[in-house]
């Protein structure tokens, strides 16, 4: 194939991630530009952040921390730069960039799915309502509220503004609220649906909410369904299942070293029936997609560096494998 400047500027924009999103109220440097307090991540479970409101002693709603929003119907404030704006908390404080930490005993209960092949890893779980109450952080009565950065961008909001997740995600929703919470990270365009915002974590991001202790594992997340266009704060008129586990393990719970092991066999996601995987599919054909994954990097500004690093470090490790092969 005759390479033109055409044909290879089409190829370098192709290999530019997906941005599509960052499009709210037509400010492409607000939206999803991450920076200090603003950047999350997921990798196991001594390494993750959330965004949350910030911790001033102040009570403050889920809602409220979302930040701004320019659609008619919404109540939230037109100031897209706020000192009330969620900000992350990590397992370890400066996990990503400015973070600050999880307070001990706030999770009470977590479970990690990777799913590899389609670019997707989410966790599900439970936190200490009493604990987040008493330190005036999260109500004890709050029925929270969605973060989230997609490709959907059906309302044009991009939550807390200038929130992003760290590569090699691209997209992102998390929940918060009646004492469950969920995130789920993407590295596809529409991998994520953040639709479901109304309805909760165990509709927008199915998974595990009620197995005691903090598990890791492996298997197939399906892209949940969108509510019909004239029932918006409605589920969906059709649902997927909870991943499809293939191998799990039970691991310490964030911050500890002491494995917590459930009392029963840790239970399986039930397997996904033909119309369900059909309906996924049908719902999202780009994310059912294999995607090559890449492991996150932490960072800002730096992740393009950090890959390029790392594909230097591989080229160069190989390199030496093949000359000791030679001696």
């Amino acid at each position: 194939m005759k390479l033109t400047v055409a044909s290879v500027l089409a190829l370098a924009a192709a290999a530019v991630p997906f941005v599509a999103a960052d499009t709210c109220f037509g400010n492409n440097t607000l939206c999803g530009s991450g920076g200090v307090g603003k950047e999350i991540t997921l990798i196991d479970m001594q390494n993750w952040c959330f965004f949350l409101p910030p911790k001033t002693g102040v009570l403050e709603t889920v809602n409220a921390a979302e930040g701004c929003c320019d659609s008619s119907w919404c109540g939230r404030g037109k100031n897209c730069v706020a000192s009330t704006d969620a900000v992350s908390f990590c397992t370890k404080a400066g996990l990503t960039n400015g973070a600050g930490a999880f307070v001990d005993g706030m999770w009470t209960s977590a479970h990690i799915v990777r799913d590899i092949p389609n670019g997707k890893i989410q966790i599900t779980g439970t936190y200490n309502q009493q604990l987040m109450a008493s330190l005036n952080w999260i109500g004890a009565n709050d029925d929270g509220g969605q973060f989230d950065l997609t490709g959907t961008n059906q309302y044009k909001v991009n939550s807390p503004p200038s929130g992003k997740p760290v590569a090699p995600y691209t997209e992102y929703i998390g929940l918060i609220g009646s004492g469950v919470f969920c995130m789920q990270l993407c590295s596809t365009p529409y991998g994520c649906n953040s639709d479901n915002d109304y309805t909760g974590c165990t509709i927008a991001v199915p998974g595990d909410y009620s197995t005691a202790g903090f598990t890791e594992a492996n298997g197939t997340i399906y892209r949940q369904n969108s509510p019909s266009p004239n029932a918006t704060t409605k589920a969906p008129p059709s649902l997927v299942p909870a991943p499809l586990i293939s191998s799990i393990k039970a691991v310490a719970s964030p911050g500890s070293t002491n494995i917590f092991y459930a009392p029963s066999p840790l239970p399986s996601a039930p397997v996904a029936s033909k119309a369900a995987a059909s309906a996924s599919a049908t719902a999202n054909p780009v994310a059912n997609t294999p995607a090559q994954s890449i492991t996150p990097k932490l960072g800002s500004t730096s992740d393009g560096a950090n890959v390029v690093a790392t594909i230097f470090t591989s080229v160069l490790a190989i390199g030496i494998a093949s000359a000791v092969a030679l001696l």
